[in-house]
């Protein structure tokens, strides 16, 4: 799920870190707004800058529902 994780997010013009971990971290130029964003789909992701990495987003691998919703919601957050 991790691979494609990180293909949903490519598409969709974001770039992604590699990891082995059950999370995929993306980088974004406008790190609040993405994450109100994808707040108001129900989607809850951990800001970087809570995590020392400011100008990212920190995104749990999906059950493959939540994968369609983020799908549905990155159709709707400004390409970077």
């Amino acid at each position: 799920m991790r691979a494609k994780l990180r293909d949903v997010l490519a598409r969709a013009g974001y770039q992604t870190l590699a990891s082995q971990a059950n999370f995929v971290t993306v980088l974004v130029p406008r790190e609040d707004e993405f994450v109100a964003r994808l707040a108001a789909f129900g989607l809850s992701v951990r800001p970087g800058t809570s995590l020392g990495m400011p100008g990212a987003v920190r995104i749990t691998v999906p059950p493959p529902r939540g994968l369609a919703i983020l799908q549905e919601a990155l159709a709707q957050v400004p390409v970077p």
